[in-house]
């Protein structure tokens, strides 16, 4: 595995992580043969279907009887699994897999207490302290954030899982370009800045053959797009000057005799260049295909983003696109009507008014923006850097009967900050203001009562230097 930049610059404990790995996983080896069944629960973004998808694969290679379920974390724990293990009371030996989203473990633990079920946590969210002691025997926990790794920018959840599994079994390389999808869409970072154990992945989906390292234009959101659209339709980057609108981009690509019907994919090195000299930002860089696939599936990150975003309407057949090699039109549908509703928000995030203070961007979303999209307009405004890289972003508004928040920071933010984000800042909002919420360094969600959010506008410059 190459070296990580990151890694060297920061106090990692790697072998205290593979430790935790490979105790965790040989506690799994040792009893799976006893499983009568085993439970899948996995979030429902890109991550989660990936993670889920390698460890599913997993179980059966082994031929262990076991199911699948997916959480959006929109209800407290213990409410969700009394309504999901009742269904599983039959079983004596019960098995529990918690994918991309355990991140309270005390609470976890103190609930599994009361249960002989050997539960195996899988998560890279930065987690809050919690007493090992009080743990059950059978809870086994995977989180390399205990120790000292980024859990987006080093290992995404599907990472995580992809070494459970790979532990297990080397035949489990052969699924290493699943967790390309999970990876893609969570750390939302450049191939060239591909690091430590997401390196480790990308490294051997190449050596196996799974994917294509490509060099070229990067227009992730729309790279299986003709040039015209994938120039107005890309996320990351996103590209101001054509604001979502292809007629634009069919305007700026006529001025260079560049067919606007060509597919991203077969541009010739001087268009490419062409293109890239007379933008505002550099679109060169290297990308992944799926030689397999076809159209959007063919792309990891757009792979990805169409996992997430058709779940609610498609639940049941979104894990399927997993395994197949073109994607159904309905499906493309709705990514198209996503795609370029979420430039569209883009383009009015812009030009939207702003409440701004010394450390904090406000932004009301809840006028313009259907709430679908609060998350990943605070992301790709964040990625994209749309907003000075010093201040935290809160973009959100009247959910139901709260505020509901996506919080962002920049790298640059960390930096300057130490390190802290915005899952330690809301962690002390909580106590202000109490509500809900958490998440990693660079994203996060918090929901708050109306009236303490009016306080918290007015005193978060108070919560400074973090």
């Amino acid at each position: 595995m190459a070296p990580s930049r990151i890694e060297k610059n920061r106090n990692i404990d790697k072998n205290g992580f593979i430790n935790q790995l490979k105790m965790a996983s040989s506690a799994y080896y040792d009893n799976r043969k006893s499983y009568e069944h085993v439970l899948i629960i996995a979030h429902v973004d890109a991550d989660g279907y990936a993670s889920c998808e390698l460890i599913e694969r997993m179980l059966l290679r082994e031929n262990i009887p076991h199911s699948y379920k997916f959480f959006n974390r929109n209800t407290e724990w213990k409410t969700y699994l009394d309504n999901i293990l009742i269904n599983y009371e039959k079983y004596e030996n019960l098995a529990i897999f918690l994918l991309d989203l355990g991140s309270e473990i005390d609470e976890l633990g103190k609930y599994f207490s009361k249960y002989n079920i050997d539960v195996y946590i899988l998560d890279h969210h930065e987690v809050k302290p919690y007493d090992k002691l009080a743990l059950p025997e059978n809870f086994y926990i995977i989180n390399p954030t205990e120790f000292g790794f980024d859990g987006l920018k080093e290992i995404a959840g599907s990472t995580i899982c992809y070494l459970f599994a790979k532990n297990i079994s080397k035949k489990s390389i052969r699924d290493a370009w699943i967790a390309l999808i999970g990876i893609s869409n969570d750390t939302l970072m450049r191939i060239e800045d591909y690091c430590s154990f997401n390196l480790e992945v990308l490294e051997d989906s190449i050596s196996e053959n799974q994917v294509i390292l490509k060099n070229g234009i990067v227009l992730n959101g729309a790279m299986h797009e003709t040039i015209c659209n994938a120039l107005a339709y890309s996320v990351f980057p996103f590209i101001p000057e054509f604001n979502g609108d292809p007629k634009k981009a069919n305007l700026f690509l006529n001025k260079f005799d560049i067919d606007s019907n060509k597919k991203v994919e077969e541009l010739t090195i001087d268009e490419i260049k062409k293109i890239n000299d007379n933008l505002n930002k550099n679109i060169l860089g290297n990308y992944i295909i799926f030689p397999k696939k076809n159209d959007i599936l063919r792309f990891p990150f757009e792979h990805g983003m169409i996992l997430s975003i058709t779940h609610y309407k498609f639940h049941k057949g979104v894990k399927n696109l997993i395994n197949k090699e073109s994607c159904p039109m309905e499906f493309k549908e709705e990514y198209y009507n996503y795609i370029q509703e979420l430039t569209k928000n883009l383009s009015y995030f812009i030009n939207t008014p702003k409440l701004i203070t010394k450390h904090a961007i406000f932004v009301e979303a809840d006028r313009k923006m259907n709430v679908n999209f609060w998350s990943d307009v605070a992301t790709y405004v964040t990625i994209n850097n749309l907003i000075p890289n010093d201040k935290i972003l809160f973009l959100g508004g009247l959910d139901n009967d709260q505020i509901k928040l996506s919080v962002r920071v920049s790298e640059e933010f960390l930096k300057i900050n130490n390190g802290k984000g915005t899952n330690y800042l809301i962690q002390k909002l909580k106590q202000r203001f109490f509500g809900f919420g958490g998440g990693h360094s660079l994203a996060s969600g918090y929901r708050i009562a109306p009236n303490n959010y009016i306080k918290l506008k007015k005193e978060i410059d108070n919560f400074f230097p973090l």
